[in-house]
């Protein structure tokens, strides 16, 4: 793998939570932030952060 800025490494993740969320809701169930972090043993605003970029 190339190696990422920092800021290219955040939207990268940020994309791949959304993603896996939005399949996820489809296949399984809704999954909130809340219900990520809590899985991932992470704060919301950790995950709200990633989003956000």
């Amino acid at each position: 793998m190339n190696d990422l800025e920092p800021n290219e490494l955040y939207n990268l993740i940020g994309k791949n939570i959304k993603y896996f969320r939005k399949l996820y809701n489809l296949e399984v169930d809704k999954m909130t932030q809340e219900n990520l972090a809590e899985l991932v043993d992470v704060s919301t605003a950790l995950i709200r952060k990633f989003r956000k970029r």
